[in-house]
């Protein structure tokens, strides 16, 4: 929790806050999981491999920065930020969003409750790639979320003539 508190105090103080990038995941494809060899070193390459460990965590982080900075220069109370965010997530577009990623992770759950039952390293293999391949669209997804919160704050920021730019 300290850590994500030093991170909203950075973002808020960083003048030049950007958005954030969406980060680039790993790739494991059908056809390495079908040869035991190239099966075998593509999955230790990725286990070895680290950088993209917990960097959905740090996507969401440095977006939830990101727009807690600019909600912060609103000039609304912590109440009302929570209300006006409320109102954009109530959305049909963000409610629309967060169904797509909701059948993602359902299906990555039963993705991941199905390798133990996987009578092949190749079959547990495939399912990997289906997990894999779905961290990016849920990120994306995600990411579509966040822009309707920021161009909500951008309208509101507007509307009360206060920039968003310092």
């Amino acid at each position: 929790m300290f850590s994500l508190f030093a991170l909203l105090a950075a973002a808020v103080s960083s003048p030049n806050l950007t958005k954030p990038a969406l980060p680039v995941m790993p790739s494991l494809t059908m056809t390495e999981c079908e040869n035991s060899k190239s099966r075998d070193a593509r999955l230790a390459e990725i286990d070895a491999d680290k950088s993209w460990t917990g960097s959905a965590d740090r996507f969401n982080s440095e977006w939830q920065a990101y727009l807690a900075a600019r909600m912060d220069k609103l000039g609304m109370s912590k109440t009302e930020q929570g209300k006006f965010l409320d109102d954009v997530t109530e959305t049909k577009e963000f409610q629309a969003l967060q169904a797509k990623n909701e059948a993602i992770l359902t299906q990555m759950g039963k993705d991941f409750e199905s390798i133990k039952d996987t009578e092949s390293e190749e079959g547990a293999c495939k399912t990997v790639v289906r997990m894999l391949g779905a961290l990016t669209p849920m990120m994306q997804n995600a990411t579509q979320q966040y822009e309707l919160m920021d161009q909500a704050i951008i309208a509101e920021a507007k509307r009360r003539r206060v920039s968003l730019d310092n």
